[in-house]
């Protein structure tokens, strides 16, 4: 914990229903260890909808969540594991919520998810207007519509942190190119951070080495070469390269010139999130579009 605030690492993300709790009140334990100030962290955590929901369960669930973190507010309150727009739209839930943020225990709504059906989810959730935050997977093999569907997010307010952004763990393929010093993850961190709806990227951390590699990856332009590794070169239904719509994307010229090949700038949007022991972390600018719907509430 203490290594992550240093590289500067502020927003930490669990669930309340990760090993029945114990991950939230591991995350309570190391935040008071750490003796940080509570108001340079954001904190995600949340629940599934459940069959049967009431007002009085989820309230209960905010609650229990709270003093497993051992903490009198929660950021960002999200439903997570969610698969269908009908979960968006339970109306215990949302005055639940409603009741908790009048109390100020939490502060934002958010949902999670990585389902087949996640691209009904969001725009379902934009089209509702009561979700600011979208926790989810976001990859360039997966939903084809999920770019222009994040950009209209953006559009109305909604911020995004995402994980998952190793389209299916395979770094396994490359190791070769590792070895040579060009890292798969750090590469798809740098991609996800190319576009800019995306705030921040969620990432599981579990040792020092791994908390290097990852905030060395934020705020560093990719390549040419790990545009082309992170996004390969599969046909979209419009006939383009992934490569080309990747590089487009990146601000580098699809085709290797001197100029383009090792570019380098800091983006305007960087920011990295850190899941250590499964919980997950945020850093550099996660509060942007937090203190935005502040003001406009």
């Amino acid at each position: 914990m203490e290594a992550a605030l240093e590289a500067g690492i502020n927003t930490f993300c669990t669930s309340g229903h990760y090993l029945d709790g114990l991950e939230e009140e591991a995350l309570g334990k190391a935040i008071r260890a750490a003796s940080v100030e509570r108001g340079r962290l954001v904190v995600l955590t949340g629940n599934r909808v459940k069959p049967g929901i009431t007002k009085q369960s989820v309230l209960a669930d905010i609650d229990a969540s709270l003093r497993r973190l051992g903490t009198d507010r929660i950021e960002i309150y999200y439903v997570s594991d969610i698969r269908s727009p009908a979960e968006l739209r339970v109306d215990a839930f949302h005055e639940a919520i409603e009741e908790a943020r009048q109390a100020g225990k939490v502060g934002h709504l958010g949902l999670s998810g990585h389902s087949g059906g996640l691209q009904d989810v969001l725009n379902g959730a934009i089209d509702d207007g009561r979700f600011e935050v979208f926790f989810i997977k976001f990859d360039y093999v997966s939903y084809p519509d999920q770019d222009e569907i994040l950009e209209r997010a953006a559009q109305q307010g909604i911020g995004t942190i995402v994980f998952k952004t190793n389209a299916g763990n395979r770094q396994r393929e490359i190791k070769d190119l590792e070895a040579g010093g060009l890292s798969y993850p750090q590469a798809t961190i740098k991609w996800a951070l190319t576009h800019p709806a995306v705030a921040s990227v969620s990432v599981t951390l579990t040792s020092f080495a791994q908390i290097r590699e990852m905030t060395a990856a934020v705020g560093a332009r990719p390549t040419r070469s790990e545009v082309v590794i992170s996004e390969p070169p599969a046909k979209t239904a419009h006939g383009r390269t992934c490569e080309v719509i990747a590089c487009e994307r990146a601000g580098i010229n699809p085709a290797p010139t001197k100029e383009s090949v090792g570019a380098g700038f800091i983006p305007a949007r960087g920011n990295l999130n850190f899941a250590g022991a499964s919980s997950s972390t945020d850093v550099l600018r996660p509060t942007s579009f937090l203190k935005l719907r502040s003001e406009q509430r």
